[in-house]
């Protein structure tokens, strides 16, 4: 069980609401594919939903970025079954920092 989502989940009424950046985020990992696009904001607002985790020292400090948990790769699978992809989900800003790194 996932202890994070299932608090997040559990806390109010059950909704799970999240922007067209945190839906590219998602499958940019699901995919292996994190480059410029990938905030370290928008992983912690994804992390605090329980759909990403950092790997941790005993101390309980991050120690890299560990990748997705089950509640993530299920959320990955129901935005897949909505047509999502990660092209279909670039924001402007996304596409401008990729350009940015393609010159």
């Amino acid at each position: 069980m996932n202890k994070t989502f299932a608090e997040y989940a559990t806390s109010t009424a059950f909704c799970v609401t999240l922007s067209k950046n945190q839906c590219n985020c998602l499958l940019r990992v699901e995919a292996d594919h994190m480059d410029v696009c990938v905030a370290v904001t928008t992983l912690h607002s994804l992390e605090a939903r329980g759909f990403v985790f950092w790997n941790r020292l005993a101390d309980g400090r991050a120690n890299g970025f560990g990748g997705l948990t089950d509640a993530g790769r299920f959320m990955v699978g129901l935005l897949k079954e909505a047509g999502m992809t990660i092209e279909n989900t670039n924001t402007v800003s996304m596409l401008k920092r990729l350009a940015r790194e393609a010159a």
